[in-house]
Formats: structure tokens, C-alpha cells, sequence
């Protein structure tokens, strides 16, 4: 069964006022070409005047930080070029730290060369770059706006008697690229259990990549406190189908500080709801469509979760994140997590009307149920074969998910309603399965669906392996068949002229009548 719907997402409005992210974590390598490698002779002049590493106090942005200008030996080799002015071949290490305690601003910045045909030292891989000549300066900050960067590394090179040109942003080179950018909001604490709880934002969303990704990961961790840590990460594919034209793979993060608060009026007492682009990269001159799709998706992931999109009480303002609105140009979404909820729901409300599905099938589940986790211990305590096992896993698709051989409900909610429901329903299935005759008892455990339709029995085997297709028409396992059907004290003729339906690799097959 797939739990899939094609109703479309429905956008109803354009451009709208709502809360305004922050800006958390960057990850970018961005390249300056327009001076060449005369910003690293730079600072390589710099760090050879003070024996190594030089430290100056700056002002950015209102704010005082203490920066640092050291360097490592990289694994390069040097340049087999007569223009190349040096010998040994550094890459320079800028740390950048807030003075004040309640700053949480910090960058580290790694300045490398760059040149084409770039060798490693020794065993190492060579470096892969375009044909350029310049330095690459590896971004890794937090709490900084996006436009923030290349100010502050200027006014780094200004305080250290470098050259500001050197990384003006018209001296940035096409190449520079964008490989980590999260945003987040500040959320109340009991407002944010929306995200968490079962059934909530996250479980609906990984229910989502299930059936509608290629790839995705959940990750949690509850020991400090629920929530503690709690994330989804889906492929692009997902993002597209949740909304329309997003071409990019991301994580929705809730989380808390590593050390969790316990005041209720400290702003870190109240988790985040992050976005972050993780896996994949973009131009550096593409940021703002990026910062567009990030908030996008967790504007519309606030409002899937009912929480209000627009500054206030679900809000809590931090050192960098302020409780205050902005303009959008976005659409908030008819949310499409609702389809996959309604058809779980479908499918569970079908599920107690009728308890014993089909007999593999709810074997596999009650054995689910009672926490038989492995394709190899389902099949051990049901007594159904492994290949069994994957057509029930198959069949229930949407339901079930396979994982390293492992059987999961692909949601929480799931999993409390088919348990729940498996509890309720044990005595009938008990009472069912003591009056199950030889034959059904055959069927379950090959996983063979059996209907009789003119007073004729039917048996379809679904897709079969090889083997099996040589042993349905070797007449071995119809013959086992045969005998369980007449020590369950069945007709004769009405198996002899029955008919045997089976697929091998996607061809239909069939036998009629089974004994001529």
C-alpha cells in the first residue's frame, strides 16, 4: 500500500509580512582573484615581521573583537612557477573572538593559496580548483549577518596594514561558494513541543521523505532533555515536493544550548527551530535566493505546525535573534504534510474495522508491535521466509520502511496506532489463529493470498524469485499445497482445477488448472 496523495500544494498568497530569522551558522569558501597570490605574500611578510602569529583588537559593527593571525604548514607542494616568491608554502589561520561575554559573534577564517595544477605533498590528493590564480579563504562563522563577511575580513586586513582591495567584494571571484547556512527563530518552550511531540512537524516531515524523497536522516537525542537535540535532513527531491521549486537538499533542526537552562526567563531556556542547507553548494552570488528558501520553509513549517508566523508570544528574543517582523517575498503553503496524516489515518481506520489483513501482513505488524525489529526475527517468530517478509514490507510500503535489514513503522503516530490497535485486537487474532486451517496456515507462511471466486481457488503469489518460479512449476510447492489443503478436509476438484498466478520479474505467469 502507498500512502501517497497527488493533490497539489495550493499557494494563496504573495508576499507577506512574518517573523524575521537570524542568521546562524556559515560555511563558504570564498575566492579573491583580482590581486593574485599578492594577498598571500602579504601575509606571509606579516607573520615572518612577528615570528609567527600577530594579535590586534578591532571594532565591526559596534562591537570589539580580539583577532588573531597565526599560520599552519600546509601539505603543498610549492609552485613550479618563476614568478612564485616563495619557498615553503603556508596557509594562515584567522581567529576572530568577541571581547564582551554576551557577544556570541566569532569567525575562523583559513587563507590558502590557490594556483592551477595545485600537488600535494607525498601520498595527500591533490587539490581540486579551477584554473585561477588567487587565495581561498574558508569561512566558518556564526551569528553574523550573510553580508557581514567580507566587511569584517576587511576590516581585519585594514587593522593588520593589509591592503583592503585585496578582499573587496569586487575582487571575489565567480568560484566562491556556499557549502553550510543555517537560519533560525527563538521559539517558546511549550509552543516549540509542536515540533517535537508525536505526530508533531519533525515525524511528519520524515513520514514525508519517506514516501516522497530518495534519501533523508533522523537523528535525536533525548538524554539531557526531550527535544534536546532533534532533527530531520531530507535530498532535494523532498524539498521540491513539499514546495515547489526549491532545488535544494536541508535539515529542520530543534535544539537546545549544550548545557540546557532551567530559568525560565533566560532567552536559552527556549529551544530553536533551525533550517540549514547541509549537503549541498551554491554560488556565493546566489545567498539571497538562498536565504529566500530557507525562510520559506520555516515560515511554512511554523504554520504547519500552527504556530503563529508573525512576531509575539510564540517568539522569545535572544542576543542576535529579535521577536520582530519583516517583509517577505515568499508564499506561505496549504500545508502538504496533511495528505500523508489523512491517508495514515485511512489506512489505521481500515486496519480496525479489520484486524487480521492479510494473514503475512499482520503477522509482520503484530510482530512489529511487540518490538521484533529485524527481517530475520520477524521471520524466525512467524515462521514466514525472509522473501515473504520483503513482499510484506513491499506491499505495505508507506507503512513500513527497511533499513540495513532492519523493519520500522515510517512514522511515530504509526506505530502507537497499529500497536494500539494490535493490542486491542490480540484475543480475536488469538481466536483467529486457533481456527486457522492447514491450508491458511500454508498460505501465511509463503505469503500466498488465496481467494475463491466461482467455486474455484485462486492463489497468487506475487512477485517470486527464480527459484521459486522453478519449484511453482515443478509442481513441488503446489504439491505441499495440495496437501494442506486436503488435511484441512477441503474439496478436491475445487483445488485440482484452481488456478496458481505469479510474477517473475514483472512478467505474469500462471497455471490452470493446477492438476490436470
Amino acid at each position: 500500500m502507498k500512502l501517497q496523495s497527488e493533490t497539489p500544494h495550493t499557494q494563496h498568497t504573495n508576499g507577506i509580512t512574518a517573523i524575521d530569522p537570524q542568521t546562524h551558522e556559515l560555511g563558504a569558501n570564498l575566492i579573491f582573484t583580482a590581486h593574485d597570490l599578492n594577498p598571500h605574500y602579504a601575509l606571509d611578510s606579516l607573520i615572518k615581521q612577528y615570528d609567527g602569529a600577530t594579535t590586534e583588537t578591532i571594532c565591526f559593527d559596534n562591537a570589539r573583537y580580539e583577532v588573531t593571525i597565526s599560520y599552519s604548514k600546509s601539505n603543498l607542494k610549492s609552485w613550479d612557477n618563476p614568478n612564485f616568491q616563495l619557498e615553503t608554502v603556508r596557509e594562515f589561520d584567522i581567529k576572530i573572538i568577541p571581547i564582551a561575554e554576551d557577544n556570541r559573534r566569532k569567525v575562523t577564517l583559513q587563507v590558502s593559496p590557490r594556483w592551477p595544477d595545485m600537488q600535494s605533498k607525498g601520498d595527500s590528493p591533490n587539490p581540486s580548483n579551477p584554473d585561477l590564480v588567487g587565495i581561498n579563504v574558508k569561512t566558518q562563522g556564526s551569528n553574523f549577518s550573510l553580508d557581514s563577511y567580507i566587511p569584517l575580513l576587511q576590516t581585519v586586513f585594514d587593522n593588520f596594514g593589509l591592503k583592503q582591495q585585496y578582499v573587496s567584494p569586487s575582487s571575489l571571484n565567480e568560484y566562491s561558494t556556499i557549502y553550510r547556512y543555517e537560519r533560525y527563530v527563538r521559539l517558546d518552550r511549550d509552543k516549540a513541543k509542536r515540533l517535537i511531540d508525536t505526530d508533531g512537524l519533525l515525524d511528519k516531515i520524515t513520514s514525508y521523505c519517506r514516501t516522497h524523497g530518495d534519501s533523508g536522516e533522523r537523528t535525536w537525542d533525548n538524554e539531557s532533555e526531550r527535544g534536546y537535540y532533534d532533527k530531520v535532513k531530507f535530498d532535494s527531491k523532498t524539498a521540491d515536493s513539499l514546495i515547489s521549486e526549491h532545488e535544494l537538499g536541508k535539515q529542520i533542526k530543534h535544539y537546545h544550548p549544550k548545557h540546557v537552562r532551567d530559568n525560565p526567563s533566560d532567552p536559552l531556556y527556549h529551544p530553536k527551530l533551525g533550517i540549514a542547507l547541509v549537503e549541498d553548494t551554491i554560488a556565493w552570488t546566489d545567498r539571497h535566493d538562498l536565504t529566500t528558501e530557507i525562510d520559506e520553509l520555516l515560515i511554512n513549517s511554523l504554520s504547519w505546525s500552527g504556530i503563529e508566523t508573525t512576531a509575539g508570544d510564540s517568539f522569545v528574543s535572544d542576543d542576535h535573534f529579535d521577536n520582530a517582523d519583516t517583509t517577505h517575498d515568499i508564499e506561505l503553503l496549504q500545508n502538504p504534510l496533511d495528505e500523508i496524516k489523512q491517508t495514515q489515518q485511512s489506512f489505521v481506520d481500515g486496519l480496525s474495522v479489520k484486524p487480521d489483513l492479510n494473514g503475512s501482513d499482520r503477522q509482520v505488524l503484530e510482530l512489529l508491535s511487540e518490538g521484533k525489529g529485524t527481517v530475520s526475527d520477524i521471520g524466525d517468530s512467524s515462521g514466514l521466509t525472509q522473501r515473504t517478509v520483503y513482499r510484506v514490507i513491499n506491499r505495505l510500503e508507506g507503512v513500513l520502511s527497511l533499513d540495513n535489514g532492519r523493519v520500522e513503522f515510517t512514522s511515530e503516530y504509526l506505530q502507537s496506532a497499529i500497536t494500539g490497535l494490535m493490542s486491542e485486537a490480540k484475543s480475536t487474532i488469538e481466536s483467529v489463529s486457533k481456527s486457522t486451517s492447514p491450508f491458511q496456515e500454508w498460505a501465511n507462511a509463503h505469503g500466498v493470498d488465496v481467494s475463491e471466486k466461482d467455486s474455484r481457488l485462486i492463489m497468487r503469489f506475487g512477485e517470486v524469485s527464480r527459484e521459486l518460479d522453478n519449484r511453482i512449476r515443478g509442481m513441488e510447492i503446489l504439491r505441499s499445497a495440495k496437501l494442506a489443503w486436503a488435511k484441512s478436509g477441503k474439496e478436491k476438484r475445487k483445488f485440482k482445477w484452481g488456478r496458481v498466478e505469479w510474477t517473475l520479474n514483472g512478467n505474469p505467469r500462471f497455471k490452470e488448472p493446477i492438476f490436470r
